[in-house]
């Protein structure tokens, strides 16, 4: 027996939906997380939403509000990690602190 199309698409489609949760506003993200839950059907989904809600949705380490990027501009760090590796490049790894404040300064 053959797998359902449909089916896997409804799953492709979760997970689509919960990779787009950050770029709602705060205030959203919760009742969309809920209202994407009670839509579950298949049980293969539940390790997932469980996984979101503990790790995410209802974290007291990481707040909702922190990961939300709904209106930024920048939404990765990949700027400062561009940075850091030209400044590697150009100091090599643990410079001398006069080397590093130098090349900075430069």
């Amino acid at each position: 027996m053959k797998g359902c199309a449909f089916h896997w698409g409804q799953a492709v489609f979760r997970h689509v939906q919960m990779l787009c949760l950050p770029l709602l506003p705060a205030e959203h993200i919760r009742p969309t997380f809920d209202m994407m839950s009670g839509l579950n059907t298949a049980p293969h989904i539940t390790p997932l939403l469980d996984y979101m809600s503990n790790t995410w949705i209802n974290s007291t380490v990481w707040p909702v509000e922190s990961w939300s990027v709904y209106g930024q501009t920048v939404r990765t760090n990949n700027d400062v990690e561009g940075w850091h590796r030209r400044l590697n490049r150009r100091t090599g790894c643990a410079p001398p602190l006069y080397t590093l404040i130098r090349t900075i300064h430069e």
